[in-house]
């Protein structure tokens, strides 16, 4: 599951939404550990919106996100996020964070 949001405008978050999964399907066909392809998978994204767009079309645009895989077999939830955006699991009706904060300097 993965919600991105654009942030000055919607360019970047469709691009992602488009692209995210691709790149972390990709990275995880030889049975990687998400917590080493999910990290991955968020910097090649970086480097491919560099590459196949120019200033003039992503201006000062950009996008938080948040990726959650669920690996059923293994029973464990595994959480991305760049940028403000969070996750919470709810259980027994109390919301245990899955995400912290990124920010520019951490």
């Amino acid at each position: 599951f993965a919600v991105f949001d654009g942030h000055g405008g919607p360019l970047v978050a469709r691009i992602a939404g488009k692209k995210t999964h691709e790149l972390f399907d990709t990275l995880s066909k030889d049975g990687s550990d998400p917590s080493v392809t999910l990290p991955k998978a968020f910097l090649q994204f970086d480097d491919y919106l560099s590459k196949e767009t120019t200033p003039d079309e992503s201006g000062a645009t950009g996008c938080t996100a948040n990726v959650v895989v669920i690996n059923h077999t293994a029973k464990k939830i595994y959480c991305a996020n760049s940028g403000d955006a969070r996750a919470v699991l709810c259980r027994s009706g109390k919301a245990i964070p899955l995400s912290n904060d990124h920010r520019p300097s951490n």
